[in-house]
């Protein structure tokens, strides 16, 4: 608001002097009587407050200056053909156009984002999701990727140059291997699926343990010796014909002490080492675990269990892309009835999409 005063000879001719200048809505805040000038004359000083408000001058334009700034249009005696200057004419009515239609066009959503959708949806971290989504946006045409078998086998395919699988031949050639890992990831489970496995390959096995920490270890490896018919030794290097499997302790994360005392263990044994990783772990947390592992044992190879009950498929092959260790199986469950098998990265990819079963 704003406030000015007036003076008048009298009361009507102040208001009407003030109604004209500052309009119908301004508001009388007092009036009083005063005497001015030399001669004392008596005036009314009137006190109005009002809202000040932008007015536009107006100002009179004539025809030959409108002429010259919208030559298409006529003014007065001034008529001009719009055929004759039609650039002047579509360049005026293209800045019109532009100026007035304030409607935007809706934002599309690119190949490349619907595809990180979808792979995200499956389990793919940010990064792979992003990776993956460009490879197909950029690297295959749109009749390439216009249906989703079609887009699964190419995932296949991106996704054998990330994972990384030990070869049986391998595996089968390390004369002692000492499976480790955190407690209740199924390592002894792992061992004895794993001599099933080699003995289906042809191979002689022989099972031993470190678990001492587990006051049930010893009879439980006693049982499955008996159970599979294969013999139970005491840990000792080993140059016979064969593998030889060895069962360990739980892997502490936060007691490194203990894990060396194991290392050391291993290391006079000569054994190679496989981790044991749940499946149904967040990848942070196997990534957490294999730190800590690497800081006593030198990881040759992992197997990923209970991946029956893993929420997400895609975490093999982040995980595979971070650590650079080899995985040698993957184990559905707990359960003898489910054994293992050695992996090729074809299969893995599949089992990753959901297009093949292991």
């Amino acid at each position: 608001m704003f406030v000015k005063k007036f003076e008048a000879e009298s009361l009507e001719q102040g208001l009407k002097t003030i109604r004209q200048e500052l309009g119908p809505d301004t508001l009388i805040l007092g009036t009083q009587k005063k005497k001015t000038g030399l001669l004392g004359k008596s005036v009314v000083e009137i006190t109005a407050a009002y809202q000040k408000k932008q007015e536009l001058e107006t100002k009179s334009v004539d025809d030959a200056v409108l002429m010259k700034i919208f030559p298409h249009r006529k003014y007065g005696s001034y008529k001009k053909n719009a055929e004759e200057t039609p650039s002047s004419s579509q360049a005026v009515k293209r800045y019109m156009d532009i100026q007035d239609d304030k409607r935007q066009s809706p934002k599309k959503v690119s190949k490349s984002n619907k595809f990180e959708e979808r792979l995200s949806a499956m389990g793919f971290s940010p990064e792979s999701a992003r990776e993956l989504a460009l490879k197909l946006s950029f690297d295959f045409s749109p009749e390439e990727t216009s249906e989703p078998i079609q887009v699964d086998k190419i995932l296949v395919r991106l996704l054998m140059n990330s994972l990384r699988v030990m070869d049986s031949s391998e595996f089968m050639d390390k004369k002692t291997w000492a499976v480790v890992g955190t407690s209740g990831s199924g390592k002894t489970s792992a061992v004895i699926k794993l001599a099933v496995l080699l003995r289906a390959h042809g191979k002689s096995v022989s099972l031993s343990s470190f678990d001492n920490r587990k006051v049930t270890s010893v009879a439980e490896m006693t049982s499955y010796s008996r159970l599979l018919r294969m013999p139970l030794k005491n840990p000792e290097p080993f140059s016979g014909p064969g593998v030889q499997l060895v069962d360990t302790p739980s892997l502490e994360i936060s007691a490194e002490s203990l894990n060396a005392e194991l290392s050391k263990k291993i290391e006079i044994l000569g054994a190679s080492v496989l981790v044991t990783l749940d499946g149904g772990m967040r990848l942070t947390e196997m990534l957490r675990i294999i730190d800590a592992a690497r800081l006593n044992f030198p990881i040759q190879a992992i197997l990923l269990t209970k991946m029956d009950i893993a929420s997400q498929r895609a975490v093999i092959h982040d995980l595979s892309k971070r650590v650079k260790i080899p995985l040698l199986s993957i184990s559905e469950s707990q359960s003898l009835k489910n054994t293992l098998k050695f992996l090729r990265q074809r299969e893995l990819a599949q089992y990753i999409i959901r297009r093949g079963e292991l």
